[in-house]
């Protein structure tokens, strides 16, 4: 990993790149070591959090991850509380992938997951322009959200998140992520389409068959 610049190794920190969660936590550790400026600081810190979380650790050690990626992000440029919107994405979906794999509803998780989406949500408010592009952080922010709802708050209001993501994708900005633009919309209008059906399914979740379809989706919506 030393022959690799932070940039290299902050693409093989995700989870569709390297798989084994363990490893794409130990490249986070080593991205974050080696990072110079602020953003790259936050990214591999927000990138250890998650894969800290899909590895099993605990609940601390992942918080602390996100703390460490807040921590560089202290300005109000734009661009400094835009990748705040991704830390806090992040949170929200990690907290909320734990309490889909420990299957059943933790108060103090839940309420992490829910003032990390909220937090999130108010920046990309505050940056938001009315009548223009949505931040690609902002449009998956709206899908694992909506997942988190669907599965421990309230059907309705992730029905109606899920929906503003679709909305969301549609109008997503071109840039921001590395993922090809029509890459990006088609698979967020597929995840949001997914959550939605979470939440319109959650009055059915009574039947042990409809719950453990709903628990592996969730999964991996999350996931």
């Amino acid at each position: 990993m030393r022959s690799l610049t932070v940039a290299e190794l902050l693409v093989l920190t995700q989870t569709n790149i390297t798989p084994d969660a363990s490893e794409g936590f130990d490249i986070a550790k080593a991205a974050y070591e080696r990072a110079e400026t602020p953003i790259e600081k936050s990214t591999a810190a927000r990138q250890a959090g998650f894969r800290a979380e899909q590895a099993g650790e605990t609940p601390q050690v992942v918080l602390d991850w996100f703390e460490n990626s807040r921590t560089p992000l202290s300005s109000d440029e734009p661009q400094i509380q835009r990748e705040l919107i991704a830390t806090e994405l992040l949170t929200g979906r990690a907290m909320s992938l734990r309490l889909e794999r420990m299957g059943s509803k933790v108060v103090e998780l839940a309420t992490s997951a829910d003032e990390a989406f909220q937090r999130g949500e108010t920046i990309l408010q505050q940056q938001h322009t009315k009548g223009r592009s949505w931040d690609r952080f902002g449009t998956m922010l709206a899908r694992h959200r909506a997942t988190h709802e669907a599965m421990n708050g309230k059907a309705s209001f992730g029905a109606t998140t899920a929906i503003h993501g679709l909305w969301r994708a549609l109008r997503a900005e071109k840039e921001g992520t590395s993922e090809k633009h029509i890459t990006f919309v088609v698979k967020q209008l597929g995840m949001n389409a997914a959550a939605s059906v979470l939440a319109v399914s959650k009055p059915l979740a009574r039947n042990s068959k409809i719950s453990s379809v709903r628990h592996q989706l969730a999964l991996k919506l999350l996931g």
